[in-house]
Order: structure tokens, then sequence, then C-alpha cells
């Protein structure tokens, strides 16, 4: 009977609930969050740079057949690195000089491609799929060409020298039947001579159908028999940032911020009771003021030993140091009010709404996927999570990239705003939701 009063009272209720919940909610999250990839790669941006003026051909087939929504065109391949570098595109596709002269001749061309490694791992996966389909398409195809053209080029060769001695063989006809209307009576001769003039015509048009025809039947025939030759396309990868190899160290940007958020929303939790405890005490604003002093003090000494040791695992260089620390410590100063937010509302209880938080900021954080491929919800709150700054800080602290500046005036805007928001809920509340959980079991 105990075991039945004990299994019917809040706690276990509250469990049930509470683990239904998460098992639901978690799950929707990260189903419909990454249901955005790969389907939505072709929402990246690309760009085909065309140094050859006999290429235009093959940069608008390019453009046609590649299956991305937005493909920038330019000459300027020093432009298009530096729009790579800011992860304003993701792939260039470079047709150099003498690209479409050497690919006509019996010579490998080569097509350059440039990829970043300074982003997701299911960009870099993409792009250089993308990469490799291309070269491999145009190759199949320039090499057919030639193929075709091997075994199309001594019969075509054989027709031209057929219709020259046709043309010949016309051209003594046609002299001869002048010189007959000339011996003809002179009343007769102008219908004489519209009559040949007719019949030559005639004889070209039906010369030069059957020339026609005889040209078709034979490319087509060699199209039947062509074969692929060796390379006629070769594909040259280039790395921007290149990564050492590992998919951890694709991810280490993503599981920095991750590890110091989740760390960050514990310690809220610890110092909310210590703020509590103290508002009873000293009042609830100098409580306030010292918790903000302590989130500081905090934030500079962890982050300065967590910045290191990952430092060191990811083989950053030392130079980066400080801009690691700054986004790092920023980071924790605005995750602290982030997620403290949800404490000064409802008490332990906003734990539970900061892990439902933790999820979304997961996927809308961009460290799976970037923001132009996410779906419409994710793309609109990135802009107002701390993860998202973070680990597009740590991007360019790990592997290079644009400047932290973006990152870093993120960070610090969540910082002042929720900052003022924790202000004004302690202003409003004049005493704190602490729960004693033996009340609610």
């Amino acid at each position: 009977m105990k075991f039945k009063k004990f299994i019917t009272s809040r706690g276990p209720l509250l469990a049930t609930l509470v683990t239904l919940l998460y098992g639901i909610l978690v799950f929707a999250i990260y189903f419909f969050g990454y249901h955005a990839m790969p389907t939505n790669v072709d929402k990246l941006p690309i760009t085909i740079v065309n140094q050859d003026t006999h290429s235009k051909t093959i940069a608008r087939q390019l453009k046609k057949n590649l299956p991305f929504d937005t493909i920038n065109e330019t000459k300027n391949l020093s432009q298009a690195k530096t729009d790579l570098d800011q992860r304003t595109t993701y792939l260039i596709i470079d047709i150099p000089r003498d690209f479409a002269k050497k690919a006509s001749q019996n010579r490998s061309a080569q097509l350059h491609f440039y990829i970043n490694d300074s982003n997701q791992s299911t960009v870099t996966a993409a792009m250089k799929s993308t990469a490799q389909s291309v070269a491999a398409s145009l190759n199949k195809k320039i090499s057919t060409q030639k193929a075709v053209i091997q075994i199309a080029a001594p019969k075509l060769k054989t027709l031209k020298r057929n219709l020259l001695k046709q043309e010949q063989q016309a051209q003594l006809e046609i002299a001869q039947a002048k010189q007959q209307i000339a011996t003809s009576p002179a009343a007769m001769q102008p219908k004489l001579t519209a009559q040949l003039k007719q019949k030559v015509a005639g004889q070209k048009l039906a010369t030069r159908k059957k020339a026609q025809q005889q040209e078709k039947q034979i490319i087509a025939q060699a199209k039947a028999q062509a074969k692929p030759t060796k390379e006629a396309v070769s594909e040259q990868l280039h790395r921007q940032h290149k990564l050492p190899t590992g998919i951890n160290y694709a991810m280490a940007p993503f599981f920095a911020i991750l590890a110091l958020y989740l760390g960050t929303m514990m310690a809220s939790l610890t110092l909310y009771g210590t703020y509590a405890k103290f508002a009873k005490e000293i009042g609830r604003f100098k409580s306030f003021i010292n918790l903000e002093i302590t989130y500081i003090l905090v934030a500079a000494f962890s982050t300065l030993i967590t910045s290191f040791i990952t430092m060191k695992f990811v083989n950053v260089p030392t130079t980066n140091f400080m801009n690691l620390w700054l986004v790092h410590f920023l980071l924790v100063c605005a995750s602290f009010n982030f997620t403290g937010i949800f404490y000064f509302l409802l008490g332990q209880i906003g734990a539970v709404i900061n892990v439902i938080i933790t999820m979304l900021q997961i996927v809308a954080g961009a460290g799976m996927m970037p923001v132009v491929t996410m779906n419409p919800f994710f793309k609109a709150i990135h802009y107002i999570i701390p993860l998202y700054y973070g680990i597009l800080g740590d991007y360019t602290n790990f592997y290079g990239g644009p400047s932290i500046t973006t990152a870093v005036l993120g960070l610090a805007a969540i910082y002042i705003i929720t900052l003022l928001i924790s202000l004004i809920i302690v202003t409003i509340m004049k005493k704190q939701p602490m729960l004693k959980f033996e009340e609610i079991s």
C-alpha cells in the first residue's frame, strides 16, 4: 500500500510528464531541424570563375545543370576567394585560361575547385561531392566528343571528297548544257536557260539534303560506337583553411561552444540559488549586483583555462589565444544572463525551459549546418542565441575566416540585453519562486 501511495504521488506523475515531454519535444526539434540537410544544400551559393574566353558554352552549361539556386559568375578569381573566406560563397569552380584549347586537343584540361574547410562538415562534404560530380560529368562529355570526332573524321573526310567530285561533275554538266543552249534558236534560249537554272537549283538542294543526312548518319554511328577516351578533364581541389583529418576537428568549434554553454547553464542554476539566499539578507538589488560581478569573474577565470586547453587539443596558433578567450568569455557572460532569465522567472523549474532552448540552439547555432540551409523557424531564431555567435567565432579562431567582429558584437549585445531583462524581472518580482522539492513530490 505504501508503494501505491508513493507511485501515485505528484513526484512520479511529474517525472512521467517530463520524460514524455522531453522524449517527444527533443525528437521533434532534431527531426524537423535537421530535415533541411541535405535537401537544402541547393540553397548554398557557389561561384563560377571563367577565365577562358572560349569556354563560355561550358560555363553556361555548368550554370544550367548545377543544382544550386544561387550561382554567381565572375572573371575575378581573387575576389571569389575572398567571398569563399567570408563564407558568402561555398564553392568556386574555376575554368582556367586555355581550358577549351587543351580540351579540344589530346591534352588533359584541368578544372580547379576551391572549398573552405573552415565550415560545417556537411558543407565541405557536399562541396567535395559536387566537385567530383562536375569533373566526372565534363570529363565524360568532352572525352566522348573526342571519340566521336576520331571515329567520324575519316568518313566525314570521304563524304566531303565525294561532294567535291559531285560538284565538279555538276559544273561540267552545266557548262555542256550552256554550250547546247548557245547553239539553240535565240527565241528558245531564255526558256532553256530558266529550265537549266531550275534544274541546277533542284540538284544542289537534293545534294545538300543528302549530304546532311549522310553526315547525321555518320555522327550517329560514331556516337553509338564511341567510348570515353583517356581522361580529358581532371579536377584540382584547393582546400582553403585546410583542416586536419578527422570529424573531431570539423566539429571542434561546435563541441567547444556547446560544452561551455552546458557548463554555464548548470553553473547559472547554482548561482541563482546563491542569489536567492543572499537576496533575503542584503536585498535583491545588492544580491543581483554581486551575482553579475560573480558572472564576470567566473567567466574570466574559467575561460582562461578552458580556452588554453581547447587551443592545445585543436592545435590553434598561440597568436589566436586572445581572440579565442574573448569569444569564450563573452559567450559565458551572455549565457549566464540568457539562462538566468528563466531562473529569475520560474525558479529552479526554469532549468526545464533552458534545456529545451538548448536543444533549439544546437540546431540554430549552425554547428552542423549553415544558416542558409535551415528551416524558416531556426533561421529566424539564430540571431538571438549565444551558441550561433560562439560557433561562428570559433570557426574563425580555430581554422581561419572572416573577422570575429560579428561574433563579438552579437555576444556583447545578447549580454547587455539579457542583463537588462534580468534587472527588470528582479525589480518586478520582489520574492523569488524557490522550489522546495519535498513539497511538490
